[in-house]
């Protein structure tokens, strides 16, 4: 396995354990992680890897539920030309 592959699978051991503590925690990688500007800013050097995001939090109370307003998808989606959507 080479070492990005290492990295996820830590990756997902250390949100199985914040899990397992009663914390609540997400993953979150993309583009963004390679953009110069970021990796400048972080001081992330040119032979290290920025694999993503870890985000960790309280979790909500059981049963607790937030509300959400409809999402207009009209407003956010375009389709081509003869695409039904």
């Amino acid at each position: 396995m080479g070492a990005t592959g290492r990295h996820h699978r830590h990756g997902h051991q250390l949100l199985l354990l914040l899990h397992s503590h009663g914390w609540a925690s997400i993953w979150r990688t993309g583009a963004v992680v390679q953009a110069p500007q970021v990796r400048k800013y972080l001081g992330v050097a040119d032979e290290e890897q920025l694999l993503g995001w870890l985000y960790v939090g309280t979790r909500c109370s059981p049963g607790a539920s937030a509300e959400r307003r409809p999402l207009d998808t009209t407003a956010k989606i375009t389709w081509p030309d003869g695409a039904d959507g």
